[in-house]
């Protein structure tokens, strides 16, 4: 389970992918004595887009994991096609990782490695 953004960067997800409704400007308005109310509805404009992420798996150093999360942050602000698993959302703005944990050593028998969990956010531009 990969999110592909452009060609910017891969990275592994975990979890399901969260998606907000796309926002719909609403403009209400009235005027003194006269009944009633004027609403000019706009069209559909941005929703955000979230999931988990783990990157793990190498890092031997804390510092090698911190490299590792600044290559992906590096990206924020850009933006491209985003594709998580087999579903595409066009226009996506990359907003960044933000850490839902701190940053912890990973013991395994196979291996040792820095490990971090956080959340990839984006931003959907356009239906």
């Amino acid at each position: 389970m990969a999110i592909v953004f452009g060609s910017l960067f891969t990275i592994d997800y975990h979890g399901p992918v969260e998606e907000t409704s796309f926002a719909a400007p609403v403009q209400e308005t009235s005027a003194f004595g006269v009944p009633g109310v004027t609403v000019l509805a706009g069209a559909r404009t941005t929703r955000n887009v979230s999931t988990e992420v783990w990157i793990y798996g190498g890092y031997a150093t804390e510092a090698a994991l911190l490299a590792a999360i600044e290559s992906v942050n590096v990206k924020t602000n850009r933006e491209t096609t985003l594709t998580i698993d087999s579903q595409s959302y066009g226009r996506s703005l990359f907003v960044g990782l933000v850490p839902r944990q701190q940053r912890s050593r990973f013991y395994s028998r196979q291996f040792a490695s820095w490990i971090y969990i956080g959340e990839a956010r984006f931003v959907q531009l356009q239906p």
